[in-house]
């Protein structure tokens, strides 16, 4: 069982279904017979933005990106996690941060600042897209 968990620790998914051998697939039902198996992954992502809450001066997610070939990619944005007061102070310091220089592919409707922070981020494997699945903040590093 080691291996097959370390395979999709590497392989970037969610995780795997389990089942007894003699349990039939029943549609549309759950059964104690499966058993799904979560692999949480942890990296650290540069803060790459904000999407601003509307009706509050604080942020609803960060928007995050790693360096790939020298350039900033977009991969994802992570809201869950974050307390009330870093909302609120890190809108107030991302507003004041530099622009990038370079376009970087942020969603619309967000500010794009480069502040020069990183982030440990935890979440349950990428998207088709390449975006994080399910991230959870976990602090600024």
């Amino acid at each position: 069982m080691t291996r097959v968990v370390c395979t999709i620790c590497l392989m970037l998914i969610g995780g795997m279904m389990a089942k007894r051998i003699n349990s039939p697939y029943l549609i549309g039902k759950r059964s104690s017979d499966w058993l799904k198996i979560k692999v949480a992954h942890t990296a650290d992502f540069e803060v790459i933005g904000c999407v601003p809450m509307r009706d509050e001066k604080a942020v609803r997610a960060l928007l995050l990106g790693e360096k790939h070939q020298g350039r900033l990619v977009y991969k994802g944005k992570v809201g869950s996690g974050l307390t009330r007061r870093q909302r609120q102070d890190f809108l107030a310091e991302l507003t004041k941060a530099p622009k990038p220089q370079e376009p970087v592919d942020c969603p619309s409707g967000s500010i794009c600042r480069l502040p020069g922070w990183r982030c440990r981020v935890r979440y349950f494997g990428l998207t088709e897209m390449g975006h994080l699945r399910s991230p959870t903040f976990e602090g600024l590093i």
